[in-house]
């Protein structure tokens, strides 16, 4: 449902035109491949609306079920880690600032809001660039409430290697900088960690937990008579990967900060988190070549996405006119029919024709020229089975 006809819903029903301090916007926020994309349809099947399904970013086969994320946003933020030098793979150590931003894409940021704070409801976002973006965004909606998507981090880096070859160290190095600045940047709002394997595993506790969070926020939503399908939504989820915690503990390639920040997060499931006191542990040198070596995967896989989508836009049209082509054929086949069976009926009429003319011959050698078929105006007779009719000297067939 658009804002607009929210809009016209919370009139008619009598409700009253809130603003955006009033009507939180629900935030989904995680890392990529950390299960936002699961969280932000389960929220949105309890109730607090998003953009209609044509302003989504569309489903494909590395998400099959959907992301769930506005198109318009997913852009907008690209934008603002341009401005700031970084891509999504590649996000400033430091983080974003409200500065630098074009006036062109700070009226872009405004309007996007704007058309969510006139609804007179809560509305849900959800992008995994939001928890690096988020400082710039907060001076236009000062009141949100959290949800933190958490997924282990091995699976998140399996995820991450499967789709775009990412090494381990640096995966989750990145899955440590979206989850702190996610955790930094929502200090002040209420907040909720959610876990991936939660959803999966207690799809009915997890969701009931999410919405009376939500409500005891202050979101302003009203949840469907039954929650059935948000619950299916969490059984049929796709999981690809699947690791335990003391897996990840184990691996010699997480660092200390990420052990303990992952411990802490899972401390805090289905509650706020605590401030979290451990600091990065990778030097920012080292963070900088990693970032840098994922910036040019990031590139390369998505050179590699552009000419595949080329290659399938040509098979497509392929395909389009293979399909005319077939259309063309089946048209002849039946031209092709149909004038077999005009000449058929042709030779039939010529046959005919013939027969009834040496028939006609016939009889007119064995009369005089007086005969009535061949000096009448119009007469008729019946030769050779067939009626022909000899009108002014012309014979006529039926």
């Amino acid at each position: 449902m658009s804002p607009t006809q929210l809009q016209e819903a919370v009139r008619a029903r009598g409700g009253d035109s809130r603003d955006a301090r009033t009507c939180p916007a629900v935030l989904v926020l995680g890392m990529h491949r950390s299960g936002t994309s699961l969280l932000a349809r389960v929220v949105n099947l309890c109730g607090v609306p998003t953009d209609p399904p044509e302003l989504l970013m569309l489903a494909s086969r590395d998400n099959e079920r959907g992301y769930w994320e506005p198109q318009y946003l997913a852009e907008i933020n690209d934008a603002i880690l341009a401005a700031h030098g970084s891509i999504w793979c590649d996000p400033p150590l430091e983080g974003v600032s409200g500065g630098g931003i074009p006036p062109a894409l700070e009226a872009r940021m405004r309007a996007a809001v704007a058309r969510w704070c006139e609804a007179g409801t809560s509305w849900m976002w959800k992008d995994p660039r939001m928890p690096i973006t988020l400082p710039v965004w907060r001076p236009l909606m000062s009141e949100i409430v959290a949800l933190l998507s958490v997924r282990n981090p091995l699976d998140v880096w399996h995820s991450l290697y499967r789709r775009d070859g990412f090494p381990k160290a640096a995966a989750f190095l990145l899955w440590e900088i979206h989850t702190r600045s996610a955790l930094k940047t929502t200090t002040d709002a209420s907040r909720l960690v959610v876990h991936y394997e939660d959803l999966m595993d207690q799809p009915r506790r997890t969701v009931d937990s999410i919405i009376a969070f939500l409500k005891s926020a202050g979101a302003v939503f009203e949840p469907p008579p039954s929650l059935d399908e948000a619950y299916a939504e969490c059984v049929g989820a796709l999981r690809h990967h699947q690791h335990t915690a003391e897996e990840f503990f184990a691996d010699a390639e997480a660092s200390e900060s990420q052990k303990a920040l992952y411990r802490h997060l899972l401390d805090a499931a289905n509650q706020d988190p605590t401030p979290l006191k451990v600091s990065l542990s990778t030097g920012p040198n080292v963070a900088r070549e990693l970032l840098a070596d994922l910036r040019r995967r990031c590139e390369e896989a998505e050179y590699r996405r552009l000419e595949e989508r080329r290659y399938l836009t040509l098979d497509e049209k392929l395909a389009q006119l293979s399909s005319v082509v077939a259309d063309i054929r089946l048209c002849a086949a039946r031209v092709d029919g149909d004038v077999r069976k005009l000449a058929s009926r042709l030779d039939y009429l010529e046959a005919r024709f013939t027969n009834v003319l040496l028939a006609v011959q016939s009889e007119g050698s064995s009369v005089n020229s007086s005969s009535p078929l061949l000096d009448g105006p119009t007469t008729e007779t019946t030769l050779d089975g067939a009626t022909a009719t000899m009108d002014n000297g012309e014979i006529v067939l039926p």
